[in-house]
């Protein structure tokens, strides 16, 4: 496990830093994507499939940072070509990089389709359909009011960064 050095005034310790661990979920976007983008199915990604997958998954990466990362991972074969192992390295190492409050943000604005700073049940009901999640009506109902700071009916991003601050972020 690593460790972050923390300095607070005089004092200097030491707290253990998590582990970055992809869920199951990710690793199946992420074995579906692999598959996909690796068009020659050689079980090897090259610079350009790597960059498309990257795209896909929301990462904007310019051509010297991959180029880069691409030395770091391809260990093995030194080829600028990337296994699936590979693969799961630098990808665990993109997503670990991510914010997750600004992931939140993003993941508000989708559903915020009006643009209006604001997520109503037609929105929650859209993208849970979206997604094939099986709510009712009721559950969806239950979602904003848990969400909905003013009880007017409708989530703000201030109001879904304050539910999530609370459960979800350190």
């Amino acid at each position: 496990m690593a460790f972050n050095k923390i300095n607070s005034s005089n004092n200097s310790f030491y707290r253990k830093q998590k582990k970055f661990m992809l869920s199951d979920d990710q690793i199946n976007l992420l074995r579906e994507a692999f598959d996909l983008f690796d068009m020659d199915k050689t079980g090897k990604i090259d610079y350009h499939e790597i960059k498309l997958t990257l795209k896909a998954f929301g990462f904007k990466i310019k051509k010297v940072d991959l180029l880069n990362l691409l030395e770091k991972y391809d260990i093995e074969r030194n080829d600028n070509k990337l296994s699936w192992d590979d693969f799961m390295q630098l990808m665990t190492e993109k997503f670990s990089e991510r914010d997750p409050r600004e992931e939140a943000i993003l993941a508000f604005d989708l559903f915020d389709e009006e643009k209006k700073g604001k997520i109503n049940l037609k929105n929650l009901k859209k993208a849970v359909k979206e997604i094939n999640e099986n709510l009712d009506e009721d559950e969806l109902k239950a979602i904003i009011e848990e969400f909905d700071m003013e009880k007017d009916g409708y989530i703000t991003k201030a109001d879904f960064l304050k539910v999530l601050d609370e459960y979800y972020f350190d």
